[in-house]
């Protein structure tokens, strides 16, 4: 199983591999885990690569988020395919985290410094995918957003009239 990891400022960008299954998981945990041990706070989940993932590859992006959150910082999901997004959309992880579909607005988001909130323009992207119910098939669509940062904003205590 590889791989691989970058940095684009603070922010790391971990493309994880094309198959992630139970096999897997416990090999990519752990390295998301050292990487947080070694001080990663921002970090990009790139599925951009992933063909297949199933509930325990998902189980161990949610341990690197769990991992990272726990210190103070932050993750995304970047390039997920509409399988993919699927399977997240079943367990309801789109609430969980923001899904992006352009690298730099990901990066973007999580280069904010402490104390400022990303304001931010959405654009939706749709997938189609056809869903079988009983002998009918209906095409519905699944949606992912992109967000693409405008600038960081410092976020006020209070205000004064």
């Amino acid at each position: 199983m590889h791989f691989e990891q970058r940095k684009s400022g603070a922010v790391t960008i971990v493309s994880l591999p094309q198959r992630l299954l139970s096999k897997d998981t416990d090999a990519v945990r752990n390295a998301i885990f050292e990487l947080v041990d070694n001080g990663a706070t921002k970090l990009i989940f790139d599925l951009a690569g992933v063909e297949f993932l199933d509930a325990s590859g998902l189980s161990a992006i949610v341990s690197g988020w769990e991992a990272v959150t726990e210190r103070g910082g932050e993750a995304v999901l970047l390039n997920p395919s509409p399988t993919v997004v699927r399977l997240i959309e079943l367990i309801r992880l789109q609430r969980l985290f923001e899904i992006y579909t352009d690298e730099a607005a990901a990066v973007s988001r999580l280069s904010c410094p402490a104390g400022t909130v990303a304001i931010r323009a959405a654009v939706v992207v749709t997938a189609p995918r056809t869903v079988a119910s009983g002998r009918r098939h209906t095409t519905t669509r699944s949606t992912v957003a992109s967000h693409s940062l405008a600038r960081c904003q410092s976020v006020g205590v209070g205000s004064r009239r």
